[in-house]
C-alpha cells in the first residue's frame, strides 16, 4: 500500500522512485530490484521509501491509482459501450507505464486497479438499479481481464498494431468466444 499526502517534497520523492524503478526495470529483472537498489538510483532514504510505499509494487499501484484519479471524470461521461475502448486508449497514452508493468510481470496490478475504479464507474451510473450494476460489474471484470491479456499479448508479440488494431481483435476474440462457446 502506498502512503503519500498530497505534498509537494512527498510527491517529488515518489517522482524520483519512479523514475528509478523504470531505469532499473530496463537493467535487470525486477524480481531483482530491491528496495536499497531502488533508494540508491534514486537518492531516496530508506525512511523516505517506507513512509510513502511498503513494497516496490506500489510505486505501479500509485501510478495506476494516480492515472484512473486523472481520468475518471472522462470516464463517467463515456457512454457504457465505449468504456472498454477509452480504458484501452488510456493505456495506450501511459504506454511507457504499462510496458514496464508487463515487464516486470505485474499485469495483475492492472487488473486490481481496474476493479477498484470499476466499483467507482458502476456507482456513478445512478440509471441502473441492483441488477443492471451487477450485470455491469460482471462485464467490466471480464473487461480488466480483457485488457489485461490484450496488453500482455501485444508487448509480448512485439507491439506492432496501435490502439484501434488491439480493440478490433479484442472484441473478435470475445465474439468468436461467445459464439464457440454457447450452447
Amino acid at each position: 500500500m502506498y502512503h503519500l499526502k498530497n505534498d509537494k517534497r512527498c510527491i517529488k520523492s515518489a517522482r524520483k522512485l519512479s523514475n528509478a524503478l523504470f531505469l532499473l526495470i530496463d537493467q535487470m529483472p525486477y524480481t531483482s530490484i530491491s528496495i536499497n537498489k531502488l533508494c540508491a538510483e534514486s537518492q531516496v532514504s530508506r525512511k523516505t521509501f517506507y513512509n510513502l510505499f511498503d513494497t516496490v509494487d506500489d510505486i505501479f499501484y500509485y501510478l495506476l491509482e494516480k492515472l484512473f484519479l486523472d481520468v475518471e471524470d472522462d470516464l463517467y461521461k463515456v457512454p457504457r459501450k465505449k468504456v472498454l475502448k477509452f480504458v484501452l486508449e488510456m493505456c495506450f497514452v501511459n504506454i511507457d507505464l504499462f510496458i514496464k508493468i508487463v515487464h516486470a510481470g505485474k499485469q495483475n496490478i492492472v487488473t486490481d486497479c481496474f476493479r477498484k475504479h470499476q466499483n467507482r464507474y458502476i456507482e456513478s451510473q445512478k440509471t441502473l438499479d441492483n441488477k443492471q450494476r451487477e450485470k455491469l460489474r460482471y462485464k467490466l471484470k471480464i473487461a480488466g481481464f480483457i485488457i489485461q491479456g490484450a496488453l500482455t499479448d501485444w508487448y509480448n508479440t512485439g507491439q506492432k498494431e496501435d490502439v484501434d488494431q488491439i480493440y478490433e481483435k479484442m472484441i473478435e476474440a470475445t465474439s468468436n468466444i461467445y459464439r464457440t462457446y454457447t450452447f
